[in-house]
């Protein structure tokens, strides 16, 4: 295991590092200091405290032994109620813990192996030719990599530039992203969270739909003065995964990564084929997920906590939010809407029956219970009352220990709150506006032609898209073919990672986590220098058999942000969403410009995040849990792990 700022010196560094240290022990790594170095190993002092370092360490994954402190290792740093920002101490406390059970067997690697002088960071030492193997936390000017490597890709644009950034990226989203209302006078949104598959079998086909109904990309929008703007709020991992004629299709694109007291933490993937959810037999449900999405119940619940979160956001003035699964029937159909039911009012929206429908508006019994639909509302993103109103949906929601899968009854209870405080002005929209007949999904009413406004749950038979659109690329494979599947995607990490010890005899690890930010800035560079030191990409090892494999353990949306060269340097990506027990919540992004750390003036540290992200405690710890975790689950029979800033 190597942490990414651990920088290797030279192409057959594991060559030179095992023929020192071999792979009898059940692991080898670095004591903190030269006194620990001195103390001897049959002595519980050598263990205590902060004893050894974590960015260099060999791991003989086929010791019961190793696996045994990883475990403890693993326990000690998730069980610690102060959340750590650096894993060394429950290291030692577990390689004590071995020790004390007369089962530790290790060695110390020699100080001499790190080129690092902590006291002068201009030193001789700090360089290669000083005659040792690895780089740590150095700055980039010491590696003489004047150019990026050709094998590297330039780093999307990021927000630093006025609105030309990556619209995936968080940091650059927040840039962008002005606040409710601000984005335009007219628009539609979507909320997309949750399962990545149903993000490319469910959603994609939507779009194709709107683009054969006539309705335009951006761009063009942008171009012919072309009706409302149209939103997309979604996780970062959704929207790189995306095909870019998707994205196209949108002029706003929202990214929240964290909700408030919230975290994302179902399983992602569909294990046993694509079970669609049917109506009717053969006919899929358009905009739906499939019978995996819909029994998860943490995963539904994270789709509507997203979706009330996405609702206090709407972008426009005058925001219709809609469900992925209410299609309209015309590409006017916002003309259509509006001229019926105005913008004058704070919201329009569908009342849940035609009981609801007939009680008097100024009677409480109309709010009572889950009273309202929020498949389609127009929202007065200008009012005041509006906004109170989506607050207290949001609080109520969100403030509900049963994490509830359904947002109606929320919804109910803000719109009765708001009533009952006489600032409540709404329109109902008609019944005959959907066309759907609930209790025969084979009826003529769920087909546009009965003359309404939206389908809604309705089987894309009914749509008549035999072929998708010419403007949707086709989408990426997915985990149903064997071993070849999308890499970045959860589902497929599960199907191809068979464990701790499994992928190989003998490789190098690296754990990348928390700032999408830094793992362009810091660890690219890292793999530019190996590529550059003639250590060449996974297929070539296969073809040349090239000395050890190379693994990635990362979280999606960093995968997906990754250039494709640097992806096809690794033989094995292991995907991580969710530690036990662990919640992502860091503040991503810089925010005031590119502050990088420096160890003298003009040389940013390679392998280190910026000012930023060191002082983001939440970020640094999860940065840590990720790497324990990482460690827990080597792939290799002899995993060598580094930090990136272990060069």
């Amino acid at each position: 295991f190597m942490d990414v700022d651990t920088i290797p010196c030279h192409a057959d560094f594991v060559k030179r590092l095992l023929g020192k240290y071999g792979t009898e022990v059940d692991m080898s790594l670095h004591p903190k200091s030269e006194r620990r170095y001195a103390i001897p190993k049959d002595d519980p002092e050598h263990y205590i405290g902060n004893s050894h370092n974590s960015a260099l360490v060999v791991l003989n994954m086929a010791s019961a032994n190793t696996e045994e402190l990883l475990r403890k290792y693993h326990y000690i740093f998730f069980s610690d109620e102060k959340r750590p920002t650096k894993d060394q101490p429950s290291l030692a406390k577990a390689m004590l813990y071995m020790f004390e059970k007369g089962k530790l067997s290790h060695n110390d690697i020699a100080d001499d192996v790190f080129c690092k002088d902590w006291k002068d960071s201009g030193s001789q030492y700090n360089s290669c030719s000083a005659g040792c193997e690895f780089l740590h936390k150095v700055d980039d000017s010491r590696l003489k990599v004047e150019s990026p490597s050709k094998a590297i890709a330039q780093s999307p644009p990021t927000a630093t530039t006025n609105e030309k950034c990556d619209p995936c990226n968080p940091s650059c989203s927040s840039r962008t992203f002005k606040g409710p209302g601000t984005m335009g006078d007219l628009g539609v949104l979507y909320s997309v969270s949750g399962s990545m598959d149903w993000s490319m079998d469910a959603f994609v086909p939507v779009i194709a739909h709107l683009q054969q109904m006539g309705i335009p990309n951006a761009a063009e929008r942008l171009t012919e003065g072309f009706g409302p703007r149209w939103a997309l709020a979604t996780e970062p991992q959704i929207c790189y995964r995306l095909p870019e004629e998707v994205k196209a299709f949108f002029d706003v694109i929202v990214i929240f990564e964290n909700l408030p007291g919230e975290r994302h933490n179902p399983t992602y993937g569909r294990q046993g084929g694509r079970r669609r959810l049917r109506y009717n037999p053969g006919a899929p449900i358009l905009g739906e997920g499939g019978l995996d999405e819909l029994k998860n119940e943490p995963l539904r619940h994270w789709a509507k906590a997203f979706k009330v979160h996405s609702m206090l956001n709407g972008p426009f003035k005058t925001t219709i939010f809609m469900d992925v699964d209410t299609i309209p029937c015309h590409a006017d159909f916002v003309k259509r809407l509006l001229g019926k039911y105005g913008t004058e009012v704070d919201m329009s929206l569908h009342p849940k029956s035609e009981r609801r429908y007939a009680i008097p508006k100024d009677d409480p019994e109309h709010y009572i219970g889950n009273s309202h639909n929020s498949a389609l509302v127009v929202l007065n993103m200008a009012s005041a009352n509006t906004e109170e109103l989506l607050r207290k949906y949001h609080y109520i929601f969100f403030s509900d220990e049963k994490r509830p899968t359904k947002d109606q009854p929320s919804l109910a209870k803000a719109m009765l709150y708001m009533f009952e405080k006489g600032k409540l002005s709404h329109n109902d929209i008609a019944d005959d506006v959907f066309c759907k007949d609930w209790k025969d999904s084979g009826s003529q009413y769920n087909s546009c032609s009965a003359g309404c406004e939206f389908l809604h749950k309705v089987d894309d038979s009914r749509l008549k898209v035999e072929s998708p659109s010419k403007a949707i690329a086709q989408s990426p494979p997915t985990a149903t073919t064997n071993e070849k599947c999308d890499p970045c995607n959860p589902s497929c990490s599960s199907r191809t990672f068979k464990g701790p010890g499994t992928m190989g005899d003998l490789g190098v690890l690296y754990s990348v986590s928390g700032s999408m930010d830094w793992s362009m800035d810091a660890f690219v560079p890292v793999i530019a220098h190996l590529q550059q030191m003639g250590i060449p990409n996974a297929a070539e090892r296969l073809t040349e058999g090239f000395g050890p494999r190379w693994a990635l353990a990362t979280e999606p949306q960093i995968c997906y942000r990754l250039p494709e060269e640097v992806k096809a340097f690794f033989d094995v990506i292991v995907i991580f969403e969710n530690l036990p027990g662990e919640r992502h919540n860091p503040t991503y992004g810089r925010q005031g410009g590119r502050r990088r750390l420096r160890y003298n003036p003009g040389a940013p540290i390679l392998g280190e995040g910026g000012l930023d992200e060191l002082k983001n405690e939440p970020l640094r710890h999860w940065a840590k849990a990720f790497k324990v975790h990482s460690m827990l689950n080597g792939p290799f029979k002899t995993t060598i792990f580094m930090d990136v800033d272990t060069i």
